[in-house]
């Protein structure tokens, strides 16, 4: 999960700048970010439909807002660095992959050693960070020694419609929900510079859970590409008055009282993050989460009758997801094609 922290842009053009962060760095750019942020500045009212500009920390990124909950990006330029590099892998043997920059450094494994498949999340997780970790030891980076500080297994998708499916491996070694959209600009960079597809030719990248970008690209000014990442944004929480600050997930069953000291923990890095926060007088709460062996909610009619629609299990990111579940049932309900395939989520996957 990526947080942004809105600054005020240099370029006055912009409708804000923002440094995007997860819970082990700052990013220099993020896809999914940019939409989710496109789509809370278009709720505050502070942009609305159109074109936008948006500043990050390695540049100016362009934004189509073309629907509510619809947003294109058109990224900075990306481009390939390095081409099939090989390093030795503890367990894996001998890798190759190659190196391009597109707001972040990525090491792109293609095909992947691992099937990309929900089943195989803690196993595409240790092999990735094992990746990154070699890639570092062993001396592959940036032109000027950037660091790799992501990791993508790619493979070809047998799917109607999608081109290929993705694991992306971010800074703190949890994995891209969505199919990461520097990820797919630096993805994009690679297909462009091997000739494997066309300026303008827009395809369909998924991640390891099923989420889907449609991407493309032009031809940049530097040599490189200039990528437009397509995708869909919600607002689906809104805190007046005080900041929450959660996160932390004990695993005790139900009759063990909750252990505080992880919620005092998070609200002393709280203070440090925003020195002016005022952390007298808060609520300290804990609640109970549904959850499944994979991670993935069951979204999912009732194996034993259709009538019965199951939508459960998303553990702490109950309403984070709740506006995307919500579309999914209604596609359910109404008999509809869904934005995104179930099969991750279904109930008889175990």
């Amino acid at each position: 999960m990526v947080g942004a922290l809105l600054v005020e842009p240099t370029d006055p053009e912009c409708a804000t700048g923002v440094i995007f962060f997860d819970a082990e760095a700052v990013l220099g750019m993020c896809g999914h970010g940019t939409i989710g942020l496109t789509v809370t500045l278009a709720h505050l009212g502070r942009i609305g439909l159109g074109a936008h500009k948006i500043e990050t920390p390695v540049g100016v990124v362009e934004v189509q807002h073309t629907k509510a909950n619809t947003v294109a990006v058109k990224n900075i330029e990306s481009r390939r660095v390095h081409t099939a590099v090989s390093v030795e892998v503890e367990g894996l043997g001998l890798v190759t992959g190659d190196v391009a920059y597109s707001g972040n450094w990525f090491f792109i494994v293609d095909p992947s050693p691992v099937s990309v498949t929900p089943k195989n999340l803690r196993a595409l997780t240790d092999a990735t960070i094992a990746v990154r970790e070699a890639v570092i030891a062993q001396g592959v980076c940036g032109e000027d020694g950037q660091p790799i500080d992501h990791v993508i297994f790619q493979e070809p998708s047998s799917k109607a419609g999608v081109h290929s499916q993705n694991f992306v491996l971010c800074p703190d070694d949890t994995y891209d929900r969505s199919p990461c959209g520097t990820g797919s600009s630096a993805r994009l960079a690679c297909l462009a510079a091997d000739g494997r597809l066309a300026e303008g030719q827009e395809i369909v990248q998924e991640s390891v859970i099923g989420r889907r970008y449609r991407i493309s690209y032009q031809p940049g000014e530097s040599g490189g590409i200039v990528p437009t990442i397509k995708g869909h944004g919600f607002v689906v929480s809104k805190i007046s008055g005080g900041v929450r600050v959660g996160g932390a997930i004990e695993l005790g069953g139900l009759d063990l009282p909750p252990h505080y000291k992880r919620s005092e923990i998070l609200l002393h890095k709280a203070a440090q993050f925003l020195p002016q926060l005022k952390t007298e007088g808060g609520q300290q709460w804990m609640g109970f989460r549904p959850s499944m062996p994979d991670s993935l909610p069951v979204i999912d009619h009732s194996p034993k009758t259709r009538n019965i629609i199951y939508a459960f299990g998303h553990g702490h990111l109950g309403q984070t997801q709740a506006a995307g579940t919500a579309e999914l049932v209604t596609s359910l309900t109404n008999g509809t094609t869904p934005e995104m395939p179930l099969e991750a989520f279904s109930a008889t996957r175990f």
